[in-house]
């Protein structure tokens, strides 16, 4: 989804544009024919622009792709803020993720509890492990980390998903000893469905701020820069793929 819209489809004859007055979306649908076909299904507003998402809104989107366009795989493409010492720029192939705003509040703090069990005091079980994706996307991320060597900053990583921009040194300093290198408002949603769907979901992050004090200076500047890292490993990945 997001940079997929770049990608070259091979001709007009092979796509089809239709809007989802529903979800504010153009999707567009193709074969690309060099590499081997694949279909590459992205969602644009209204403006031309690709929409913020947030992780209710990409669930959905994620269930309308499996569910109408038949999708077999889904490649999710975009920024995140660094919770470690990634420089911008530098692109995350996600190999674990998590949630990190559902859980228990109570007196005054908050525990982080894995997305469907029960957040209740005297039973809750923090969040200590983020899952894995499946081994074969793992796999072909070694590969792809390997192709792209040359040519960017790339690093096998965790994603912690949560529908707020992070732009406080101290959340940044909580979701860091999570276990999280990135963090963003969709991918763990993407990567949930996949895995109730029984499909794979590949998501490519490019670091565009540190998701500190100023990371929506640094993010303004730099999104639209940046997220052509995720794009230029999308091109690679689909090579893999088929």
């Amino acid at each position: 989804m997001l940079e997929c819209e770049k990608l070259r489809l091979s001709g007009p004859d092979d796509r089809d544009c239709f809007d989802d007055h529903r979800h504010s979306l153009r999707h567009t649908r193709g074969v690309r024919r060099s590499p081997p076909p694949v279909r590459v299904c992205p969602g644009v507003d209204h403006t031309g622009r690709v929409p913020v998402l947030a992780r209710a809104r990409a669930r959905a989107d994620s269930i309308h792709r499996f569910t109408t366009f038949g999708c077999e795989d889904l490649i999710f493409a975009g920024v995140a803020g660094a919770l470690t010492d990634l420089e911008v720029g530098s692109v995350v192939l996600v190999t674990r993720g998590a949630t990190h705003d559902y859980g228990l509040l109570s007196n005054g703090v908050f525990t982080c509890v894995p997305v469907g069990d029960l957040p209740l005091p005297g039973i809750v079980q923090p969040l200590q492990d983020l899952p894995r994706v499946p081994a074969q996307v793992e796999q072909t991320f070694v590969r792809l980390r390997e192709r792209m060597a040359d040519k960017l900053t790339i690093h096998l990583g965790a994603v912690l998903s949560g529908d707020v921009f992070i732009n406080c040194q101290d959340a940044r300093t909580r979701l860091r000893d999570l276990g999280g290198d990135i963090v963003d408002m969709e991918s763990t949603a993407v990567l949930d469905v996949a895995r109730r769907f029984g499909k794979e979901a590949y998501i490519v992050r490019t670091v565009s701020d540190g998701a500190g004090d100023d990371s929506h200076l640094s993010y303004s500047e730099m999104v639209s820069i940046v997220a052509h890292n995720s794009a230029i490993c999308v091109e690679d990945l689909l090579k893999i793929m088929h």
